[in-house]
């Protein structure tokens, strides 16, 4: 597991590095400040 830092505004993430993979991986990703969340939606866990 590597953590990476990076921005998300409107919708999207972009990484403060470059990353490549092969395949397609599964992210994490933590907000580090509060934010307003204009749309309320429910989150279901898999």
């Amino acid at each position: 597991m590597i953590s990476v830092v990076g921005t998300y505004q409107n919708r999207f993430i972009k990484l403060d590095k470059e990353l490549s993979t092969d395949a397609p991986v599964k992210v994490i990703v933590t907000f580090l400040e509060n934010i307003e969340i204009a749309e309320k939606k429910q989150i279901n866990a898999k």
